[in-house]
């Protein structure tokens, strides 16, 4: 072969990344874009959204998209979400009435675990709806009341703010967002039992790695 019909030595790592985004999942979707994407920017787009129906209502992403994101949300709720031995101490880190048994978690002794419940899902608009091939990455989302000063809800109006299962800050409202890459790993995230203060703590070191 000569010189000038030698194949690019970057040329098959480019086409597998390309079969890759093809055949991907959600999840490996979000690990594409954290990993596989080193010169992307270091914020994304992205929006955050209360339920199914805002989703659909914004025109961002398509009912399939949306159906399909929140079904994603779900299970990742079930296998990451911050959970604790008790309600006391999920609610001292969230929202007071905010928390609610985590039926797929069990402590050591058999005892319900407890997570704080569903606050909506926050999807990246850096595949967005144009990208058929693949569902966006997508993140559950948590309202916190304790995890960062801004996060005070004393006021009487629902404050707080939305964080991600490992800790990330997304915002204190729905709508749309540039977050970090950071927001769409699960990197410090784990099944392990919190207690209380502890999701404050994964909160800080979220926000000291972005």
């Amino acid at each position: 072969m000569s010189a000038g019909s030698r194949p690019h030595p970057d040329a098959p790592s480019k086409r597998s990344k390309t079969v890759a985004l093809t055949l991907m999942g959600a999840g490996v979707a979000a690990y594409m874009l954290y990993e596989l994407w080193p010169s992307a920017p270091s914020e994304v787009p992205a929006d955050a959204f209360q339920n199914v129906e805002t989703c659909i209502n914004s025109g961002r992403y398509s009912k399939a998209t949306c159906d399909s994101a929140f079904a994603e949300v779900a299970k990742h709720h079930e296998e990451m979400a911050p959970r604790y031995a008790s309600a006391a101490d999920c609610e001292a880190d969230f929202t007071p009435g905010g928390c609610a048994p985590l039926p797929a978690a069990q402590g050591a002794s058999g005892q319900s675990l407890y997570a704080p419940v569903l606050a909506g899902a926050l999807i990246g608009g850096a595949l967005g709806a144009s990208a058929a091939a693949a569902l966006p990455p997508t993140q559950p989302l948590y309202r916190s009341c304790r995890s960062d000063p801004r996060d005070d809800c004393t006021s009487g109006t629902r404050g707080g703010g939305l964080y991600t299962c490992a800790g990330y800050r997304v915002s204190s409202s729905y709508g749309s967002a540039s977050v970090q890459r950071a927001a769409f790993s699960t990197a410090g995230a784990s099944s392990a039992t919190l207690t209380r203060g502890g999701f404050g703590a994964r909160a800080r070191a979220a926000s000291a790695a972005s």
